[in-house]
């Protein structure tokens, strides 16, 4: 029984395990918080929780509105605030779908919360704490198979249009031919002086605070280099020879040997370099269409 107990159950926990995206965006994320504010809004005043069909109508409505601020400032907090804390210390290439899944309940479990302390500040329901982690109990657990499906579901289509988009990169890369150019090298000036890289050698630039990291061949090894420079400099000088595909990335289009895809974008592959470089989600079309004239 355990043998055919056991696919299923490591099949969930690798799911679990695959990367998710951190965040849609703020502004996405801000959209989602106001249209959940709405329908907890319109829940409540529909069902009446905790007694509030005894309000008179003008408190009623005024509590309603204390109810809708406050779940609207806990979802803003947690959709928006954690994701950024959570960039700044560990970066989103090590979320994955379990972490979204807890994140999510933690969510619902705040503004279940977040409604009955408003109801309890206005005197109109008893906060009793002995019953307070069974409350947040069966919040989660009607919660929990909802939320799954959902992540389940998004990271699904989110990795079948990613890896689609990466599979057919990858064709036109191995039907492509770089195309050669006149200069013998890339001219990079900056604080320090010129810095000058062989035509086929440069990689990617990566910020670095007030600082770039630049990779490019030497004798066939990658070499990095520190230099102080804004990413737009860089980028204003290297225009022609590099595609910026993240924020903190400008990659040579030249040096892609592979693209590989998952719910969290696309990955660049780079010749002769051991670091894959990320694609913003919203940049992933400018990308891949110039890796298909790529110079």
């Amino acid at each position: 029984m355990n043998g055919r107990a056991m696919p299923p159950l490591r099949s969930i926990r690798d799911s679990l395990m695959r990367p998710y995206p951190l965040s849609a965006g703020a502004w996405s994320e801000l959209r989602f918080a106001t249209l959940a504010t709405v329908v907890v809004s319109l829940l409540v005043f529909t069902v009446q929780p905790f007694g509030l069909g005894q309000v008179p109508n003008p408190d009623r409505a005024w509590l309603i509105a204390q109810l809708s601020a406050a779940c609207l400032v806990v979802s803003l907090a947690i959709r928006i605030g954690v994701p950024v804390l959570v960039e700044w210390r560990m970066g989103e290439g090590r979320w994955t779908l379990a972490h979204r899944v807890v994140l999510d309940l933690i969510e619902i479990v705040a503004l279940a919360s977040a409604t009955l302390l408003v109801v309890v500040a206005n005197g109109y329901a008893t906060l009793r704490f002995a019953r307070l982690p069974l409350f947040i109990a069966v919040t989660a657990a009607c919660a929990v198979v909802p939320i799954m499906f959902k992540a389940l579901l998004t990271e699904r289509t989110l990795r079948s249009r990613f890896e689609r988009a990466a599979s057919e990169a990858n064709e036109r890369l191995e039907r492509a031919q770089p195309r050669g150019g006149e200069a013998v090298c890339h001219s990079l000036r900056t604080q320090e002086g010129v810095l000058e890289i062989g035509l086929h050698d440069l990689r990617y630039v990566k910020a670095e605070e007030n600082y770039v990291d630049v990779v490019y061949l030497i004798d066939g090894a990658a070499h990095h280099r520190l230099l102080r420079a804004t990413m737009k400099d860089v980028e204003r000088q290297l225009h022609e020879a590099t595609v910026r595909t993240h924020r903190s990335y400008l990659v040579a289009p030249a040096a892609v040997v592979a693209v590989k895809g998952n719910a969290q974008g696309c990955r660049l592959v780079l010749a002769d370099v051991a670091e894959e470089v990320p694609v913003s989600r919203s940049r992933t079309r400018e990308v891949l269409a110039r890796l298909k004239r790529r110079r």
